[in-house]
């Protein structure tokens, strides 16, 4: 198991993982921050950008999620 940390921006908002996430594989781990990610953009309904780093320090993947723009609605006749 290896360890990724997940720093979260949304709007002006940055949040700094200090604990990490315990992940089998590092394909896993990029699964996680997606869900994460687009959880986070449908209640924030903000862009929603994510830094995944490895135990080291090093990143791994920059994790990018937009909330679903609204569906223009036709009016009836």
């Amino acid at each position: 198991m290896d360890r990724y940390f997940f720093n979260i921006s949304s709007g002006s908002r940055t949040m700094q993982d200090e604990r990490g996430y315990l992940a089998a594989n590092r394909p896993d781990a990029i699964a996680y921050a997606k869900t994460v990610a687009r959880e986070i953009a449908m209640e924030s309904k903000k862009p929603v950008f994510i830094e995944m780093l490895d135990a080291d320090g090093r990143l791994v993947a920059h994790i990018e999620h937009r909330s679903q723009p609204r569906r223009m609605r036709t009016p009836s006749r």
